[in-house]
Order: C-alpha cells, then structure tokens, then sequence
C-alpha cells in the first residue's frame, strides 16, 4: 500500500493535529526558563514535550495492531514477513512521531533562536528511540487487546510512564528520556541522559520484536525471550544512572589546568615569552608580584613569570596582561 494511501485510512490522520497543535504549545510553554540562543536548551525545550508525539504513537500504534488482528491478517497466507507487515502498518505513526519531534523542534527555534547543536544530536536520537518504543509497545498490545481498550490503555500508559518518574527520586526519573530541568549555557547533556533511556528503548523495542517472532515458536519461548531483552536494557540502563544526583548536567568549561603543588597558572606577557612554559604543557611557575585581592593596583606592579618587573603597557596606568 502506498504512504499516502495508508496515511489517509490510518488513524494517525485523526490525531495529526491535535498532537502538532499540542506539541508546540506545550515546546512554547517549556522555553520560558530556557537560554536564549543556546543551542543545547533548544533541544531540551523540544524534547520535553516528547510525551505528547509518544503517547499519541503508542496509542495510534495499538489502534493499527487491533485492525490488522480484526482483519485476520496474521491468519492469512502472505508472502511478506511479519516485521514487513508491521513496519507498513507502522509507517504513518512514524511520521505522526517525527512530525510532532520536528514542530517541537520549531516551536524552540521560534522562540529561543537557536537550532540544536552536535552535542544535542544523540539526545534526539535518543528521542526518536522513545519514540519508536512507545510505537512498538503499542501495536504488540493492540495484538493482544481489542483496540477500545489497547489505544485508551496505551495514551494513558505512555502519559504516565513519561510523566510520573519526574516525580519520583533518582534514578527512576532518567530512565524515561525525559529531560529533568533546563540546562543553562554553562552546561551539556551528560552521557547517562541518553545513554540511560536509549538502552531502555532499544529493550523494549527487542523485546517487542522478540514477542512476535516467527523463528520462536510459541509462547513458551517468545515470552521468556522479550521479558529477558526488557530485563537486560533495564538493568543496565538502571546502572548507568544508579549513583546519579537531581541534575544530570556536566560543564561545558571545566576548571583551568593548574601547576604542580599549590602554584596557579602563570601569565606569560610577549617580553617574557621565552620563558614561559610550552603550549600544552601545565605551567611551573607563577607571578608573585600581582596586588592582592582587594588591595589597589599599583602602576607598574606587574612582573614576568620569573619574578622580574615587567614594563609597563604605554599609556596605561596599570599593567595589562596579555
């Protein structure tokens, strides 16, 4: 069947708008603590409305398990394997996801100016992963259920999965990929941010597959195969985050370098540049002449990292390092 064709019967059409509409209210509501211009923040305003493009996936993605279970499809002789015939009937939920993803993704850039940077792309895909997984989740439940209560169970489901563990303490509440929080300019997203809930994704999409595979016949060997991926991903994504505090962040800028022993950093001037330290390598030695904190600067107060003065920058009053 072709997209458009199985975009137009899906039930994916019914519920494009509404989530696009709440995708971006809900992304514009999100950048009123976020950095201007940043483009980290903008990311993390986008991917903290991800609970509305997930829920609406799961939930659409157990409506067209339900019709292809009504429709006997799966009784039926057929020369496609089922993972070809669940990715078709998969097709318009993924557009539906990475549709409500990228209008997030504009409702920041409208309001931060900003688009995400490199080190933003594996959050998003660790979005996508989200994504994905609700959709999977969703269509091996509408197998199983009647769609009038498989899609309601799903939407309430995802809601609460994504939404409730921010109310919990560490570490539960980074396993969902939610973000936790703004991130100011200072910071970046840590590794466990979505190394955590990336793994916890690629589980349950392997667990999925594992449930419905063809090479695994009956419920005696698919059930114990998709409970062990869940299992594995979720042990290991709780590992990652197991000792994990209520700001999952790292710094952009960490601390300057310093010399062995207590000396500080030394401040190399042109006249003394033969004496300074290589580029690369931690500095030995230090200005002792500077004033002090607090004390006013004297005129010609400055000296070179051997001790010596310096000259004085003409026509300042102060000494200017450079």
């Amino acid at each position: 069947m072709r997209f458009l064709t199985s975009l137009r019967i899906s039930s994916v059409a019914w519920a494009l708008l509404p989530t696009l509409l709440a995708s971006w209210i809900m992304t514009e509501d999100r950048t009123r603590f976020a950095v201007q211009g940043y483009g980290a923040a903008a990311a993390n305003s986008a991917l903290e409305a991800i609970f509305v493009p997930a829920a609406a996936c799961a939930g659409c993605a157990a409506w067209e398990a339900w019709r292809l279970r009504r429709a006997g499809i799966w009784r039926l002789p057929h020369g496609r394997g089922r993972y070809l015939i669940a990715a078709n009937a998969l097709a318009p939920v993924a557009f539906l996801g990475a549709a409500g993803l990228l209008v997030s993704l504009a409702s920041a850039w409208v309001e931060l100016r900003a688009v995400p940077d490199l080190a933003s792309v594996p959050m998003l895909l660790t979005g996508v992963l989200v994504l994905a997984s609700h959709s999977a989740v969703g269509f091996l439940l509408g197998s199983l259920l009647p769609g009038l209560l498989s899609t309601p169970l799903m939407l309430l489901a995802s809601y609460l999965w994504m939404g409730l563990p921010g109310a919990m303490e560490p570490p539960l509440r980074y396993l969902n990929g939610l973000p936790s929080g703004s991130i100011q300019v200072t910071e970046s997203f840590a590794v466990g941010s979505w190394a955590a809930p990336g793994l916890l994704a690629l589980g349950l999409i392997a667990g999925t597959m594992a449930a419905v595979a063809p090479a695994l016949r009956g419920v005696a060997l698919r059930a114990p195969a998709a409970a062990g991926c869940v299992a594995a991903a979720a042990l290991g994504a709780y590992a990652i985050v197991a000792d994990w505090e209520y700001h999952p962040r790292r710094c952009r800028a960490p601390s300057p370098p310093c010399a062995r022993g207590r000396h500080p950093p030394s401040v190399c001037r042109p006249s003394s540049a033969r004496r300074c330290p290589a580029p690369g390598r931690p500095p030995t030695r230090s200005c002792r002449c500077w004033p002090r904190p607090g004390s006013p600067s004297r005129s010609g107060s400055s000296c070179s990292p051997s001790g010596r003065r310096c000259p004085q920058t003409p026509g300042s009053s102060t000494p200017t390092p450079t």
